[in-house]
């Protein structure tokens, strides 16, 4: 068998794929003056690619060679021919028997076998590169296994209740799963861990996510810097400069962000959108599509119409019981319409549960069950001795905190809805810091307290922006924009912000304000008044300057103590390694001053979270900071309420942000009744909490095994030797660089003219966790990261090293004679939905044959046969080769033998472990499915059709030769 490549490509050739082999053999459809169209039958997938740039091979068999048809009858080429670029081969069948195949009539899943054509024709790779291809086959193989594979990658603090969702849903064949935890909990990144697993892992290929428009950047920058997804923003101005009445421009973007105006105000685009074929669909702040039985929103209609459409499907909401009962009913409708079809069924169904709830309390609570549970239990439980025993257990041992768990766990799977929602509570959930108040009232400057007024007396209340009230340098500005004093040589709040980076000289300091101007003066006025450099944050510098001011602010040693940002430029950003918040004023809308705080209260945050705020006396921001302070009391806990309780004295509230002056005693009496409102509401929500939804939530051991798997992998050294290696043998600078940091720098002599994801500027790293979260301007290196993927892919998909010769001296071996290693990789050519990987990861075979056809494999391991590395000159190594051409063919043929009979065993092996997964798995679920109807039909026949079908593939499996290595006996 042999090939060769030609530029010109016609509809009904063969080709293959150089980068990706165990694609199949693809067929040409579609030629354009640019760009090939090519399916491959075997796996289901098709690719574009661009003509001139094309990773592919033309297949042609020659006269001698062995080909298969679709059908599976064998041949033998007798001659062949060339018809309009199409070829014809003349040959004969088992029995003698002439018979013309077309190319169009071979198997899809033939594979051709380049590693010994290479070596019969004495084309030898180093030693070094044949090493590194065998380490590198052996770790894809390793990794392939992983039970947290997708977790390794994304650079996040190892939060357990946020592996524990992620690793839950992401082992789900098209999710439609509800996150509602708690603000603060991280509903963001358990969303793009769910993605990148799925990515990972191949169970979903194309993403889109749907936001508000607020929120767009902040979700870009997270995809980016924490999951190294590079999301394509599309608004209405790029959609215009693509649209194409012939081609739908989201059809090539894998991975899209747009928010959900764009979506839904266009009847085009939403179609478009449903044309596109996605595998996920991602909604944030979903709670804001509104809904009623008899008039839905045409947002919510929009939104329902393309979720019917993509198999996958992540709600992230508000909690429960913020929602309330007909909007929860309304999410869970998006994620399961045949389920949740009725409202009224649902309240009916909320009513029954309660009595389960009782229970679910009474165990969560008590040390023991008090009567009425017991015999609630023992009536919902009668008939299933097992679920009998574990209640008797509890009930009788002292020790029973394992059953109390599993009672528990029994619950949750069989009533409500604890397969579809996932809820924390900061409750539930330890780590949050303390937060502590530092007020500083301030004289308000006599040019703010006239110009604040001149701007009430002549505009109508109702056409006032109320939040301008809180920021007076911005009214100051608009007035004296090229004239007068600059307003911060009149803030006293620019001396008060020296003072206290004085105070605290030795500790980081962030700074958040409203506007990007506000950000830019404050930072000037530091420095030129003050001396203080500082470093800042705003959304009118591109990412890669963003990213110099985080981590300019992030060095501990010569960065700088101050960050200053703009509401709009901190979203998305974390800085957990500081400890002092500066509210440079206060923002109108509760949530975001919860999102200001949130930058430093996170999970996992060691420290006291200390905000200081400046405010002016008898003014709205003084009102404001009581509003906040005493009223809602934000500034020591997170409140939920926030927006009820604005919503409720909205109109109060901005009469006295006019109206500053009232006396104390009334402002004093409003706050009063802000504060009870605000406990009221709060004691509702505790009290509408149904904990019965937070037990789905996490389990602390299975949660504690995959956060110390992960960690074992930050531990392991082998990724930073392994990547030492690839960057000497490909021509990469790299040099250690500072602590626990490289640098990498492309270089004139490379092998290649672009090394994978390494910008031509260069590229700083890091393998540390904790250095990547402080540091996010370096590329955090795992095992997952797409430099290292796609390295490991250009290795496994390119010649380089699947050859190679040496000589060295073994025992019991006779001087002079040879031995043939062969390394054969297990594939399947399968569809991209059955994630044939998963269940049958590519294996290596090791086969060492002697020049007799023995096989010496287990005598010699990979290691023992390195020996001396001798250049020999290409006719040496020729007539080498040539001298044994038919001895080394036998020995071809006796490894292929021995290879696929072990791949028929290994295979075998992974059939039967496949199958009895998917029959507990799928036995469990039709167990659950008579308690609980959140269970569909439709997943547990998936499943059965997937068992089938990978039964049906995984019998196909083969051994294909990756690469051979001449060993001469010294």
């Amino acid at each position: 068998m042999s090939e060769f490549s030609i530029s010109k490509f016609v509809i009904g050739q063969r080709w293959i794929s150089d980068t990706e082999t165990d694609l199949g053999l693809g067929v040409v459809t579609a030629t354009e003056t640019r760009r090939v169209t090519i399916i491959f039958p075997a796996s289901e997938q098709s690719r574009v690619y661009a003509i001139g740039q094309a990773p592919l091979t033309r297949v042609v068999f020659f006269e001698g060679d062995s080909i298969e048809s679709e059908a599976g009858q064998q041949y033998t080429i007798r001659t062949l021919e060339e018809c309009d670029g199409l070829i014809v081969y003349h040959c004969v069948d088992e029995k003698g028997e002439a018979y013309a195949l077309s190319e169009g009539e071979l198997n899809h899943s033939t594979q051709l076998n380049k590693p010994r054509d290479r070596m019969l024709t004495s084309q030898i790779d180093k030693q070094l590169w044949y090493n590194l291809r065998y380490q590198t086959l052996q770790k894809r193989y390793e990794l392939a296994q992983l039970q947290t594979r997708g977790l390794l990658g994304p650079r996040v603090s190892l939060i357990p209740h946020q592996l524990y969702i992620a690793h839950q849903v992401a082992n789900r064949s098209a999710p439609r799963v509800l996150l509602a935890d708690e603000v603060g909990l991280g509903k963001t990144i358990e969303a793009g861990l769910i993605i990148h697993q799925q990515l990972i892992t191949d169970r979903a290929q194309r993403i889109l996510i749907i936001v508000p428009e607020a929120l767009m950047y902040q979700w870009m920058v997270e995809m980016l810097r924490r999951f190294n997804l590079k999301m394509s923003l599309y608004d209405q101005e790029r959609y215009q400069d693509s649209v194409d009445d012939e081609h739908n421009p989201f059809i090539d973007e894998p991975l899209l962000l747009c928010s959900l105006e764009f979506a839904t105000h266009n009847d085009k685009v939403l179609e478009q959108l449903i044309e596109a074929e996605w595998d996920i669909l991602v909604i944030d702040e979903a709670h804001h599509l509104a809904w009623s039985e008899s008039s839905p929103s045409k947002a919510y209609t929009c939104i329902e119409n393309l979720s019917a459409s993509i198999p996958g499907l992540l709600l992230l909401t508000a909690t429960p019981e913020q929602l309330g009962e007909e909007s929860h009913f309304a999410r869970l409708r998006l994620l399961d319409p045949h389920r949740y079809h009725s409202l009224d069924k649902f309240l009916e169904e909320v009513e029954s549960f309660k009595t389960i709830a009782h229970v679910v309390d009474n165990l969560l609570d008590a040390d023991s069950l008090n009567e009425e549970s017991s015999n609630t239990l023992v009536n919902l439980f009668k008939g299933n001795e097992n679920y009998l025993s574990l209640l008797d257990n509890f009930n009788m041992l002292e020790d029973n905190d394992s059953y109390r768990q599993q009672l528990i766990q029994i619950l949750a799977d069989q009533h409500g809805t604890g397969r579809v929602l996932f809820r924390n509570t900061r409750n539930a959930i330890k780590g949050f810091p303390e937060r502590k108040a530092h007020a500083y009232p301030l004289k308000i400057p006599t040019a703010y307290e006239s110009l604040v007024q001149a701007y009430l007396e002549v505009n109508e209340i109702e056409k006032l922006q109320l939040p301008l009230l809180l920021t007076p340098e911005i009214i100051y500005q608009n007035v004296f924009a090229n004239e007068g004093e600059h307003w911060t040589s009149i803030d006293p709040r620019i001396a008060w912000l020296a003072d206290i980076l004085k105070t605290h000289r030795n500790e980081k300091v962030l700074v958040i304000c409203a506007y990007a101007t506000t950000a830019i003066d404050i930072s000037n006025a530091l420095r030129e008044q003050y001396g203080k450099q500082s470093a800042v944050f705003h959304e009118k510098m591109n990412i890669i300057d963003r990213d110099r001011a985080a981590a300019f602010f992030a060095d501990m040693e010569d960065g700088s103590q101050i960050l200053i940002c703009s509401e709009i430029g901190s979203e998305g950003r974390n800085f957990q390694f500081a400890h002092h918040l500066v509210l440079f004023d206060l923002p109108y809308n509760p949530d975001l001053l919860e999102q200001r705080i949130g930058r430093l209260d996170r999970i996992g945050q060691l420290e006291t979270i200390h905000l200081h705020t400046p405010y002016f006396e008898h003014s709205a921001q003084a009102i404001m900071y009581q509003w906040y302070n005493s009223g809602l009391n934000t500034f020591m806990h997170t409140c939920p309420v926030g927006q009820a309780v604005m919503q409720k004295h909205s109109e109060e509230l901005n009469n006295y942000l006019i109206n500053p002056g009232f006396d104390a005693f009334s402002i004093e009496q409003f706050i009063h009744m802000v504060h009870a409102d605000t406990n009221e509401f709060t004691q509702q929500l505790q009290q509408g909490r149904d904990r019965f939804l937070e037990l789905n939530p996490y389990q602390q051991k299975e949660a504690a095994d995959i956060a110390a798997n992960i960690q074992y992998w930050d531990h392991d050294r082998s990724l930073e030797h392994y990547l030492s290696g690839v960057f000497d043998m490909y021509g990469v600078d790299f040099d250690f660089h500072a602590q626990k940091s490289f640098t990498l720098h492309p270089t004139d002599h490379m092998l290649i003219s672009h090394f994978p994801d390494l910008p031509d500027e260069g590229a700083t790293i890091t393998f540390n966790r904790h250095h990547a979260l402080a540091h996010e301007n370096m590329y955090f290196m795992t095992w997952e990261h797409p430099m290292v993927v796609n390295v490991i892919d250009l290795l496994v998909s390119h010649e380089h090293g699947n050859t190679a010769l040496n000589i060295v001296k073994l025992p019991k071996i006779k001087p002079g004679s040879i031995l043939l290693e062969c390394i054969f990789v297990i594939e399947c050519s399968a569809p991209q939905k059955l994630q044939i990987h998963r269940h049958l990861p590519p294996a290596v075979i090791r086969v060492l044959m002697d020049q007799t056809s023995q096989n010496l494999t287990e005598q010699f391991n990979f290691d023992a046969l390195h020996g001396v590395v001798i250049q020999l000159n290409k006719q040496i190594i020729s007539q080498l080769i040539n001298n044994h051409q038919e001895r080394l063919k036998n020995m071809f043929a006796k490894a292929e033998d021995i290879a696929t009979q072990d791949c028929a065993v290994q295979t075998q092996l992974k059939i039967t472990e496949m199958t009895s997964n998917f029959n507990q798995e799928i036995q469990r679920l039709k167990s659950l499915q008579k308690e609980n109807p959140n269970i569909r039909n439709d997943e547990i026949s998936s499943m059965e059709n997937q068992k089938n079908e990978l039964n049906t593939v995984m019998n196909k499996a083969y051994a294909r030769l990756d690469s051979s290595r001449l060993i001469v006996a010294g």
